[in-house]
């Protein structure tokens, strides 16, 4: 049985009732915006394969809109030495990692590579 106790603290002369799990200085936890949070339902790791019509495109739809932008970027700016394909890739591989990641419940950073 879990139990959670309730404290009273005096905070400017008033009485407030706090739970211990809280941070009384930050309040209810905010999510960070550096972070991209898992969708329920959660969306498939297969949208990689997306990246092989247009690079960067499944980092956009997982919730890493500017790595994505970048990856396209790249992409393009690379196409023109014949080195697009290695970026393109590496965009397949990374962007299915970051989608079991998020399948699996856990956030990943907005610029994170290859999260394991």
């Amino acid at each position: 049985m879990l139990l959670v106790f309730f404290t009273t603290q005096n905070v400017k002369g008033e009485g407030k009732m706090i739970d211990e799990t809280t941070n009384v200085n930050k309040g209810p936890r905010e999510r960070d915006p550096n972070l991209v949070y898992p969708s329920v339902p959660p969306k498939s790791p297969h949208f990689c394969w997306l990246n092989i019509l247009i690079g960067g495109i499944a980092q956009i739809i997982f919730g890493q809109v500017a790595k994505g932008i970048a990856i396209l970027a790249a992409v393009i700016i690379l196409w023109f030495i014949e080195l697009g394909w290695i970026v393109n890739i590496l965009s397949i591989i990374d962007a299915y990692m970051v989608g079991k990641v998020l399948q699996s419940g856990r956030p990943v950073g907005q610029w994170q590579f290859f999260p394991s």
